[in-house]
């Protein structure tokens, strides 16, 4: 029987599934044929290998990845954050979102000056 609350089990599954998705991510890239298209995916492909690693390092001790080491990681990731800046939207506009949901209330803010409900209602049917 597998025990999904053993918390060996779960790291597991998760690098697991990290795994495959790095893997097919990496083969997407592979096989983009449009050169500015391919270097925006390898670096956005780069910094969910990073995330992934990075997030992990919280859970080990200092020995798994030396400090230095994480500095550098945590520089890596904030350049690629500042490389995919300018293709940002894009990104997101590939995904086809509509606006109302990119502009979740989380995301604007209580003290924005705006109605952040406003647009939610009126995706439902509500007078505003």
């Amino acid at each position: 029987m597998l025990l999904v609350h053993d918390p060996y089990i779960g790291a597991l599954l998760q690098a697991h599934v990290e795994s495959v998705a790095l893997g097919a991510f990496q083969a997407a890239v592979d096989g983009c044929v449009d050169p500015d298209c391919r270097r925006a995916l390898r670096a956005l492909c780069d910094l969910y290998a990073l995330r992934c690693i990075e997030r992990d390092m919280v859970f080990r001790n200092d020995e798994y990845v030396a400090p230095a080491k994480a500095k550098a990681i945590q520089r890596l990731i904030e350049a690629l954050c500042s490389e995919l800046r300018g293709v940002a939207l894009g990104l997101v506009s590939a995904f086809g979102i509509p606006d109302h949901i990119l502009r979740a209330p989380i995301g604007l803010g209580a003290n924005s000056g705006v109605n952040i409900y406003k647009e939610y209602l009126a995706a439902v049917g509500f007078d505003v």
